[in-house]
């Protein structure tokens, strides 16, 4: 008597890398399921650190270096003790800095904390939880999860390219978690709105990236 072969489950289709970017805001466990079979980084990584890049060029020509650099320097004890003829050369000096530091994190910032992220994610569930994850996945997942933080630095381009630098506030936090505290043109009251909540996003999304693989 013949017996009748059980027909092979169906290899569940992979999800392209955009949709993958777009799946992490709207169906992550689906998505992050989809990296664990899969594990790609490359995509998000390009596509962060460009958006890194255009965002901190803007800013280090845009923002007010000089009175940022002040107000840290009469802030410290350095700048209590620092002579009244010197007070101007290392304002410059700090002033250059800052923005020489914006160009070197557009470049590089992006995927050295995705490094420095994955390093201890996978050194923490392989000595501490000890899960079988591999480097290549944790970086993946690391890669994916920080998507809100770059959609937080893309809304930062048009605030930068609209606002009047004098009222940017802190460079390094202009997306400010208080809107009213920072803004006066109306049509930019969405932008930080909405930048207020990538943080929340990013640690949510990021736990839950670790939990489906």
């Amino acid at each position: 008597m013949a017996t009748t072969p059980i027909p092979a489950p169906e290899a569940q289709a992979n999800i392209s890398p955009f949709g993958r970017i777009v799946g992490v805001l709207f169906s992550p466990k689906s998505t992050f399921e989809d990296i664990a079979r899969k594990p790609s980084w490359v995509a998000p990584i390009v596509i962060l650190t460009l958006i890194g890049l255009s965002m901190n060029v803007f800013l280090a020509k845009k923002a007010d270096w000089r009175s940022f650099s002040e107000e840290q320097l009469m802030s410290s004890p350095r700048g209590q003790q620092i002579p009244a003829d010197q007070k101007d050369l290392a304002i410059e000096r700090g002033a250059k800095g800052n923005q020489y530091f914006c160009y070197v994190r557009g470049v590089i910032g992006t995927p050295c904390l995705a490094l420095f992220l994955a390093l201890i994610y996978w050194g923490a569930y392989a000595l501490i939880g000890g899960a079988r994850l591999t480097f290549g996945k944790s970086f993946a997942v690391i890669a994916f999860t920080m998507m809100p933080g770059g959609i937080r630095e893309l809304l930062g381009i048009p605030i930068l390219i609209l606002k009047d630098p004098s009222t940017l506030g802190n460079p390094y936090n202009f997306v400010g978690s208080n809107p009213g505290a920072y803004m006066s043109c109306r049509r930019l009251r969405v932008f930080h709105v909405a930048g207020r909540h990538c943080r929340m996003g990013f640690l949510l999304i990021h736990c839950g990236g670790e939990l489906f693989v």
